[in-house]
């Protein structure tokens, strides 16, 4: 198999696993039933799908690597305050972490991505006596 196949199956896990998270973390309970919190479903989905965006544009290894980190650290952060801490999101992680990580995510889209080479074109003799005599 190809390793960009091998990148693309890598990427799309992140994702699903990601939306899995978001989707675990924006049901409460409720009394005896459960309720969906859009606002978490939202916030949470929302640095996967850049993610996605930005891996299909220009996928390279610092932001697989950096969508690796994303994954554990947003995981890390939902079943923190799903299961140990949950006071229905009082103290808002649950929505200031998935920003920060989306943010994060362009940055890092927008450094690692090509820059394209401009070639510098050397001035001549001519050119340099032409501009210096005024004309």
């Amino acid at each position: 198999m190809n390793t960009k196949h091998w990148l693309q199956y890598i990427i799309y896990l992140v994702i699903a696993i990601g939306c899995i998270l978001a989707l675990t973390a924006a049901v409460v309970p409720h009394y005896a039933h459960h309720k969906l919190w859009f606002s978490v479903l939202a916030v949470g989905v929302l640095p996967y799908l850049v993610f996605f965006v930005t891996t299909q544009i220009n996928p390279h290894t610092k932001l697989i690597v950096a969508g690796l980190a994303m994954l554990s650290t947003d995981g890390a952060v939902k079943l923190f305050e799903r299961l140990v801490n949950f006071d229905y999101y009082a103290n808002g992680l649950i929505y200031y972490v998935p920003l920060i990580i989306t943010v994060a995510i362009v940055a890092i889209f927008l450094y690692g991505r090509p820059r394209p080479i401009v070639p510098i074109r050397e001035a001549s003799n001519k050119d340099i006596k032409n501009s210096s005599s005024g004309g």
